[in-house]
């Protein structure tokens, strides 16, 4: 009785979320906290690669800097050029992170249908010294 309600459920919340779901797109991310007293200059990189026969599906990297008062900091989800190759590429982006900034959000967004391949994903974020210095990332990705 208890495998067969469970069973239930699960089929319930499969349904629901497949009913919901309207959107074209999806990202991962990871959210990394930053302060700073000085502007810091931050570059994400990252390969990826898009098998697909759809033209209107493509992949890129995203970031974007959260503040402590809620402003709209540095945003950019290579919107304007997306990834459509089959091969393996090199993408970077690269921004800025000031001191009202309290979190740096990382990671790739997909469109459509296809296959999306990301690998050595990479942050790298100014120090004291001037100099860029690695972030390690949790992201899991697949290749």
């Amino acid at each position: 009785m208890v495998k067969q309600l469970f069973l239930w459920i699960l089929v319930f919340f499969v349904y629901q979320t497949q009913a919901q779901t309207s959107r074209n797109w999806t990202s991962f991310y990871q959210t990394v906290d930053v302060t700073t007293e000085t502007e810091r200059a931050f570059i994400l990189k990252g390969y990826i690669k898009v098998i697909t026969g759809d033209t209107t599906a493509g992949a890129g990297l995203w970031a974007r800097v959260d503040t402590h008062n809620d402003e709209r900091g540095f945003f950019e989800n290579m919107e304007d050029r997306r990834v459509k190759d089959a091969i393996w590429k090199e993408y970077t982006i690269e921004g800025t992170i000031n001191k009202n900034s309290k979190a740096l959000v990382v990671g790739g967004i997909v469109e459509f249908d296809g296959g999306f391949y990301f690998d050595k994903l990479s942050l790298a974020i100014e120090n004291d010294e001037g100099k860029m210095e690695s972030v390690p990332l949790g992201i899991q990705v697949l290749t």
